[in-house]
């Protein structure tokens, strides 16, 4: 089997250095802060459950209602931390940086090995594996340095652990194909992986799909044979939390699913999408929808899609990467990527979360990308006085960029000025907390103070099945919510369901964009 190089483990070690660097000393800022990037709102949903399971509450956000609105696994990794620190869940808070670093750094390890891997394996012949030694570190790098890569791992939810295991899974099934693995036992290892991929995520079931059929399709009787070992031992590795969701809730899909499958958005969808698959090929940055006009939205996906298409035209990449690598390892991350894509396009309703669901998709694209670059590296002896003029001014201008994005990225992120009101709307509950106070954006809030519930129904089935019947109003009133709270847009029409259902509310403060409303009638 390959190894890397002195020079190329020293490479490695130095990455991982800088991966553990850059994201434990975020866990050194104030509270405040903590609460905002790289963390989201919603990652508070996982605190507070991995909070009160490591109290022995079970998978509840408020210790007493259950939920399934968060991903397993990675909740039970954060409790002992959680156990740990006992009542001090801010240090708690600060430690889970610690995880999110060690899930980094053995990410980057899996990448840069699956692609010495790639760069090695059968049917690539020595001659052309020329200028393929380089890729490995390539990808470590970006791995490291990239802040799409830091922004999507680093959240607080379970990208980062989903990522490792998807590349944990592609690494395994590159070192089956290289050795031509047969042994039925050593497919049941790897199905415990990729169960392990579906309790950090569950839609890892496309990658369980994924590896068996290729594996069906390639291999006929034997492949069918590994596909079923790999299928069951995958499926007993997840079925406690298929048997949970099934008992308690009814349903193998999460409320937090249900909830943002409700609305119809389709053509919202669709121009997101395409917007993230654009930041994904440009490699090194994003543009959020929400900062661009949809006509500078439409310029960025051309010229991005269109200097790729250009650099890999111009210079037969896809062909060069074909032929100098073995790219069919990638084919199940290539069908679950795609599989992934058409599902939340077509069948969700949560276009603000594209970016995270179109993860795998981002790890393949870095994948290809490394080795592309790696090969163009090679090439460049070949090149003319001029194309190599040329090349050497546009990737200076990228570097520059990416160096740039990152680092303004990154310290925007690590020095946040303007601290997220939601945080401020928890330190408000906990000063009054005479009543349940009632808020759609719940998670950072409801991790500070305990009297604030859920009502967007992403960790409160009660609230969701009243959304999804239009009984929102019925729901306030019986609860005897004494506050409501939000942005506007969120917290008025609840204002308005409660009203009409016989119950009184005035606004009685503001924190920022959150609105706070009190019941005046008597409950």
């Amino acid at each position: 089997m390959k190894v890397f190089s002195t020079a190329q483990k020293k490479l490695l070690w130095i990455c991982a250095a800088i991966i553990f660097v850059t994201r434990v000393i975020l866990a050194f800022r104030p509270e405040s802060q903590i609460c905002t990037r790289p963390y989201t709102e919603d990652s508070f949903y996982v605190f507070s459950c991995a909070q009160h399971l490591s109290h022995g509450d079970g998978f509840s956000v408020d210790g007493v209602q259950p939920t399934n609105g968060v991903q397993p696994l990675i909740v039970v990794l954060y409790a002992p931390i959680f156990d740990l620190c006992g009542a001090n869940k801010w240090l708690a808070l600060r430690l889970s940086f610690l995880l999110g670093a060690l899930i980094g750094i053995a990410s980057m390890y899996l990448l840069a090995r699956l692609l010495l891997i790639m760069s090695n394996a059968p049917p690539v012949t020595t001659t052309l594996r020329t200028g393929l030694r380089t890729a490995p570190i390539l990808g470590a790098l970006l791995w490291t340095l990239s802040y799409p890569i830091i922004r999507e791992t680093m959240n607080g939810l379970e990208t980062g652990l989903y990522s490792m295991l998807i590349l944990a899974a592609c690494l395994t099934y590159a070192e089956f194909s290289v050795r031509n693995e047969t042994k039925l036992l050593a497919w049941a290892a790897f199905g415990v992986t990729l169960g392990s991929l579906v309790l950090a995520r569950i839609d890892g079931v496309f990658f369980v799909m994924a590896f068996g059929l290729l594996e069906i399709v390639q291999h006929r009787w034997e492949g069918l044979k590994r596909a079923i070992v790999l299928g069951v031992i995958a499926f007993v590795v997840s079925l406690p939390w298929w048997i949970y969701n099934l008992r308690v809730f009814g349903s193998l899909m999460p409320t937090s699913g249900q909830s943002e499958s409700i609305a119809n958005t389709i053509p919202e969808n669709l121009s997101r999408g395409i917007m993230v698959i654009a930041d994904i090929v440009s490699t090194f940055f994003y543009m959020p929808s929400y900062e661009l006009s949809a006509l500078l939205s439409a310029v960025w996906v051309f010229v991005v899609f269109g200097v790729i298409l250009a650099i890999f035209t111009r210079f037969s990449l896809w062909k060069s990467v074909c032929t100098r690598a073995n790219i069919g390892i990638l084919a199940p991350l290539g069908i679950a990527s795609f599989a992934l894509v058409i599902f939340y396009i077509f069948f969700f309703s949560a276009p603000h979360f594209l970016p995270r669901y179109f993860q795998p998709l981002r790890i393949l694209w870095l994948i290809l990308f490394s080795l592309a670059c790696a090969i163009g590296f090679a090439k460049y002896s070949s090149f003319t006085q001029r194309a190599k003029l040329l090349t050497q001014f546009a990737g200076g201008v990228v570097l520059l960029a990416a160096i740039a994005f990152s680092v303004s990225r990154y310290a925007e992120s690590f020095n946040e000025r303007n601290t997220t009101d939601l945080f401020y709307a928890g330190k408000w509950a906990l000063q009054h907390q005479d009543g349940l106070v009632g808020m759609n954006q719940s998670g950072t809030a409801s991790f500070i103070a305990p009297n604030v519930i859920n009502l967007d129904g992403k960790v409160n089935r009660d609230a969701l099945e009243a959304k999804k019947a239009g009984t929102m109003g019925v729901y306030l009133v019986r609860k005897n919510f004494r506050y409501l709270a939000d942005w506007k847009e969120f917290v008025d029409p609840l204002v308005r369901s409660a009203e009409a259902n016989g119950a009184q509310f005035h606004e009685i403060d503001s924190i920022g964009l959150i609105h706070f409303y009190e019941r005046v009638d008597p409950p």
